[in-house]
């Protein structure tokens, strides 16, 4: 079960979840509570949720003990457990979950019901999936359970209790994106995975008011781009909500968002605004890091590297940093600056922290791969932000035959990416399978999402054997960069076949 858990938190998207349940849990636990301090209680969230922690915590000192404030504690301890991703996260995090739930203990008769079952099943899966990213498996899966059963029955008890309903419909999301060949053991364990039952759940707490409407629009965006691959879905959600609150947190799911569905050019827009519409905008770091990107997808390399620095110096962590001095590298490279390429590869190979599959990728690349044709990498990086120009410019300086057989493989990859976000689709299907085609050795990842993509392509136009066909031809690939997220978006077409059928 451990490596189950494992294989659908992945680390490539273990941060997202991470974010997902921490940061967008529900805002005021009880709908009902009227208190004198809600405008201070408001207040506090606001700062939390606009990244101000300091003064999060400063401000939670002064509150009174009520659910939503010991909800605060909650959210504020996980989150700074989470942004510390080093090598010390693992000491403290058992001492940070037995604080809160001795503390929570003292106020089991003074809390509704309710609410400090909820509380408390916070906790356990919050604290499973801190666990989790420090590889405690095993723990972690523990948490998880606790976290559903207690969940399950305050559901139960408590219907309406749509803070409950939330978190229970988004255990029954994360649960179904488990292997196919390890769902019988769920039931073992009380557990059910039911990704159709846990988005109605979490539309049903969208009806819940103010801020807790708010989180459940977050969340289902956060699913919808992450786990079921449809970023265009999650833009139609936050855009409406953006001009409604002005959350830092939105304005960053935002932009990822916009950037997973290849419109890094409106991500870029809504960053900018951010700059100049919050006092502090640039609390959440990796604002820079997506600065990084975009600009580096523009093919504005100095830009680029400059915004990774930024996030490098801002951020006291360690994930994305390997891929950002790999980055920087790619960048110095595009630029023929050679010298200062190598320094950062350097830099990059030096660092032993690769947690996240960005940084995994980062070593794969460092350690395996020569950029012997930068057109090639023009091309990429302009397709993923949607600079479908630039793409197309970079793809005619490209003469194929005169490529290594690596290079022409992924040649043959990139072209079907540009035709399939132009939709282009016959075009795209075709270069498709010469990048099966042309694919020598299982550790590159071109065939295994050239597969994947076919097989989306498929079941779009209802031609379900072809697209089980090139499903399972997924299987035939091990070892590649993307493993995690391209296994994780098989399975979940993999469910959808299964309906079709």
């Amino acid at each position: 079960m451990a490596i189950a858990l494992s294989k659908v938190f992945d680390k490539a998207n273990l941060s997202i979840c991470l974010f997902l349940f921490i940061l967008f849990a529900p805002y005021l636990i009880g709908a009902q509570s009227q208190t004198p301090s809600i405008t201070d209680i408001s207040e506090a969230y606001w700062q939390f949720f606009n990244f101000q922690l300091d003064s999060t915590r400063i401000a939670l000192a002064s509150l009174p003990n009520l659910p939503e404030t010991f909800h605060l504690d909650i959210l504020l301890t996980s989150t700074q457990a989470i942004l510390r991703d080093d090598a010390t996260a693992c000491t403290t995090c058992n001492d940070q979950e037995n604080r809160l739930l001795e503390k929570l203990s003292k106020f089991e008769n003074e809390f509704a019901t309710s609410d400090f079952n909820y509380l408390k099943a916070e906790i356990r899966l919050q604290w499973a999936l801190i666990k989790l990213k420090n590889n405690e498996e095993l723990a972690a899966f523990w948490n998880l359970k606790q976290a559903y059963s207690i969940a399950t029955s305050n559901v139960s008890n408590y219907p309406e209790h749509l803070p409950t309903v939330r978190t229970l419909g988004l255990m029954h999301v994360l649960l179904g994106a488990f292997p196919e060949k390890y769902k019988w053991i769920l039931p073992l364990f009380g557990m059910e995975a039911n990704i159709s039952q846990g988005l109605r759940q979490i539309d049903k707490a969208q009806n819940d008011r103010g801020f807790a409407s708010v989180e459940s629009s977050l969340i289902l965006a956060l699913i919808h781009t992450y786990w079921l691959s449809d970023p265009g879905r999650a833009v139609e959600i936050l855009k409406p909500l953006r001009q409604k609150q002005q959350l830092l947190v939105c304005d960053y799911v935002l932009s990822l968002a916009l950037m997973k569905d290849a419109r890094s050019e409106e991500a870029l827009s809504i960053i900018n605004e951010t700059a100049t519409s919050h006092t502090q905008p640039f609390a959440i770091p990796q604002f820079y890091y997506l600065l990084g990107e975009i600009y580096l997808q523009k093919g504005q390399f100095e830009a680029s590297i400059a915004n990774y620095r930024l996030f490098i110096r801002q951020y006291e962590g360690n994930n994305l940093k390997k891929d950002s001095y790999y980055k920087m590298g790619v960048s110095q490279t595009l630029m023929n600056n050679v010298s200062a390429a190598r320094q950062n590869f350097e830099k990059s190979a030096s660092l032993a922290w690769a947690e996240i599959e960005a940084d995994k990728n980062a070593r794969y690349a460092v350690e395996n791969e020569q950029i012997t044709c930068a057109a090639l990498y023009k091309m990429r990086y302009a397709t993923d932000g949607g600079y479908y120009e630039k793409a197309l410019k970079a793809r005619h300086s490209i003469d194929p035959t005169t490529l290594n057989a690596h290079d022409r493989c992924e040649y043959h990859y990139r072209t079907a990416r540009l035709h399939h976000k132009m939709d282009r689709l016959e075009a795209a299907k075709a270069a498709y399978q010469k990048a099966i085609d042309t694919q020598l050795q299982n550790d590159w990842y071109f065939a295994p999402n050239a597969a994947l993509q076919l097989a989306g392509m498929f079941y779009d136009d209802n031609q379900l054997d072809n697209a089980k066909t090139f499903l399972k031809r997924i299987n035939e690939y091990d070892g590649y960069p993307y493993q995690g997220s391209i296994s994780q978006q098989a399975a979940a077409l993999g469910k959808k076949l299964a309906i079709a059928d």
